[in-house]
């Protein structure tokens, strides 16, 4: 049975976004007992899969939830949930999943790597400035 709620995986992660093509669906009860990856607007979604795009901020206004392959951010107001997805999709942030997955056929970032990633944080006004668009 097709359910309400949407159940995003690392396939809905784009560098546009996130993409709702191809998505499935939970019923409204699996929503509500599965409430750890419940997500809520402004989340910073990361997957745990090594793909070429790894991170995006939750902007739906729907509900929805995520697969054991993604995992959410819940972030301390002093860091920008834009400039944190900007950073972990740059050159830079790319660099740095690549130093730490692991696995060959699937190659897999755990979350405590993931945790250990050095983050260059300037202070909120200024990741505000640097993604301002021009």
């Amino acid at each position: 049975m097709v359910g309400d709620i949407l159940l995003l995986t690392p396939h809905n992660l784009s560098s546009e976004g996130i993409q709702l093509d191809n998505v499935r669906y939970l019923s409204l009860d699996e929503h509500q007992k599965l409430e750890a990856t419940q997500l809520n607007k402004g989340d910073v979604i990361v997957s745990l899969l090594q793909r070429s795009t790894l991170a995006a901020v939750y902007n739906l206004e729907p509900p929805a939830n995520i697969n054991n392959y993604l995992v959410k951010l819940q972030l301390k107001s002093e860091i920008d949930s834009d400039y944190l997805v900007d950073y972990l999709n740059s050159e830079i942030g790319q660099s740095l999943f690549n130093s730490i997955k692991s696995g060959t056929t699937i190659p897999i970032i755990t979350l405590t790597h993931l945790m250990e990633i050095p983050i260059i944080l300037p202070p909120l006004e200024k990741q505000k400035e640097i993604i301002k668009p021009s």
